[in-house]
């Protein structure tokens, strides 16, 4: 539990730095430097993997994972993924709403409407994917088994908020920011969940 409320404080300070910096605009040479690096990789064949790859964070998408994932999950276990998931897609809708950033007037693969920060995507990401492999690590004995989850996990996260980047609808600091608010939602239901326990 110590471990949860330290990564609660460090998560959130990074958080509330990241937010000062986008109200002050003293993030955006440091996005837009970001931006220009990712561009080097630019090539047809991540121009159509990664419109397709992003949609795994896509409202209808999310949903019917949210969906499938509430039927599978031990009962006790539907309550938490619920907060996480519920939590964050609320919390994102108001963050928006105060920060209002505009999006990145970059090269669009994809049409997205709606303010920037902090990236949605990246926040449904952690909540769905980042639950299911602390789960899965959690509940699986095997070594290998662990880490492959732990794999896996970390790829999918971490490739749903670089597609947000590449697609062009969100800059680095706004997926950053997802999915350190993912994360400490994350990591306060775990906080819970011990207590419980």
């Amino acid at each position: 539990m110590k471990k949860n409320q330290i990564g609660i404080a460090i998560c959130s300070i990074c958080f509330i730095g990241i937010t000062i910096l986008v109200l002050t605009n003293q993030i955006l040479v440091l996005d837009e430097w970001i931006y220009e690096k990712v561009m080097l990789i630019q090539n047809p064949f991540w121009d159509s993997f990664f419109p397709l790859f992003t949609k795994l964070g896509n409202p209808i998408i999310s949903l019917i994972l949210f969906g499938i994932s509430i039927l599978l999950l031990p009962k006790k276990e539907r309550w938490n993924f619920s907060y996480g998931f519920l939590g964050g897609v609320g919390i994102n809708s108001l963050m928006k709403q105060i920060i209002r950033r505009a999006r990145p007037n970059h090269l669009r693969l994809i049409k997205q409407g709606g303010f920037s920060y902090p990236s949605g995507h990246s926040m449904i990401a952690v909540a769905i994917f980042g639950f299911f492999m602390v789960w899965g690590i959690q509940n699986t004995k095997n070594k290998l088994g662990k880490i492959m989850i732990g794999v896996v996990g970390v790829l999918l996260i971490l490739g749903i908020g670089f597609s947000r980047i590449y697609v062009g609808v969100h800059y680095p600091s706004d997926v950053c920011a997802g999915f350190l608010l993912s994360t400490i939602i994350q990591l306060i239901i775990h906080t819970r969940r011990s207590l419980h326990d």
